[in-house]
């Protein structure tokens, strides 16, 4: 359970750096209940719950397909959905059919003007379809051209930067693996201006259009991203290692402790008071036996409720119930008392 606790909060960073390369202000909490909120079988109608839901799909390995137009219309509709103004909204047929200029973040002034004819974008589209579904390409290079050819292009008014990088991240994930992918836009969000100027090196025109620099920079973005996540995942590691050896050498309860365990993962790698770990589903680990040995559900809930009433757990969500690791148990951990 580790694992996907530490990829909903590589989630919500993702989203949240997403969100801020475009100048929408969200914050981690925010993230976390569109996380939460889009773990239903449907999106729901909050704020960036259906951002999340499409970006889950990559953890559940659900591919996307894009082989139409309308597919890459689709896509942004998901991944936009409640954040475009009506001004805002495609006018042509799929997509945009007037002009719209792309600023300098660090001047404010227009670098680039795509092509206003919806004819035109429909045409680069449909040429960027058959070059993503070329298997003679290598993947990665044809991620990263696929993403400069979405930008460059701008097939809408707005919100292209974000559609343009869950494609890509969609891809990532499924070629190389779910955490490479759901750190693409942090990468990128760490690493800004050298992103902007590899956009730029693409467009001089002395350069001829020549990708070469433009893969390159985003390769070496990427592997940095990687990196990053890997030393994550040892220090995570090492702190889950601590708290379970902690729990042990307490005087609890075997149930209590097994309890415990499950509760200090989203305590540890999660958002506090949004905890993807219902009541339901601790109940359901503790009876199918993932740890040394099994406890029916209602004794779970019995021990549940009595570990609330002593105020070692606290109850953050009614329907379905969470509950989460209180701030007395985390004193009598760290100041090494049993109870």
């Amino acid at each position: 359970m580790a694992s996907t606790q530490f990829f909903y909060n590589t989630l919500a960073v993702e989203l949240q750096s997403t969100n801020e390369i475009e100048g929408v202000r969200s914050s981690r909490k925010e993230m976390f209940n569109a996380i939460v909120g889009a773990l239903g079988q449907v999106p729901t109608s909050g704020r960036f719950h259906s951002l999340a839901y499409m970006y889950l799909k990559i953890f559940r390995g659900e591919e996307i397909h894009i082989e139409t137009k309308q597919d890459i219309r689709t896509v942004w509709e998901q991944v936009t959905d409640g954040e475009v103004k009506k001004a805002d909204a495609p006018d042509g047929k799929i997509f945009r059919a007037g002009p719209v200029f792309i600023n300098d973040e660090r001047t404010g002034n227009a670098i680039h003007w795509p092509d206003a004819n919806e004819d035109s974008i429909s045409a680069n589209m449909s040429a960027l379809i058959d070059f993503m579904n070329d298997d003679s390409i290598q993947f990665i290079p044809k991620a990263l051209i696929s993403h400069f050819f979405f930008e460059y292009v701008h097939p809408f008014y707005d919100e292209n930067g974000r559609t343009g990088r869950y494609l890509a991240c969609s891809y990532l994930g499924q070629k190389l693996d779910y955490l490479t992918g759901v750190n693409f836009s942090r990468s990128i969000h760490l690493e800004k201006k050298r992103y902007y100027q590899a956009f730029e090196e693409v467009e001089n025109p002395k350069n001829f259009g020549d990708v070469t620099y433009f893969i390159e920079t985003l390769m070496s973005i990427i592997l940095k991203g990687q990196d990053r996540i890997i030393t994550e995942l040892k220090e995570s590691e090492a702190t889950l290692k601590l708290w379970f050896a902690r729990i042990q050498k307490s005087e609890f309860s075997e149930q209590e402790k097994a309890v415990f365990a499950y509760l200090i993962q989203p305590y540890l790698f999660g958002e506090r008071q949004s905890s993807t770990l219902d009541d339901n589903l601790l109940k359901d680990f503790l009876h199918r036996g993932n740890t040394q040995q099994s406890f029916s559900k209602l004794s779970t809930k019995k021990t549940i409720d009595k570990l609330e009433s002593e105020g070692w757990i606290y109850l953050i969500k009614e329907r379905p119930k969470i509950h989460m690791i209180g701030p007395a148990f985390v004193a009598q951990m760290t100041d090494g008392a049993a109870k």
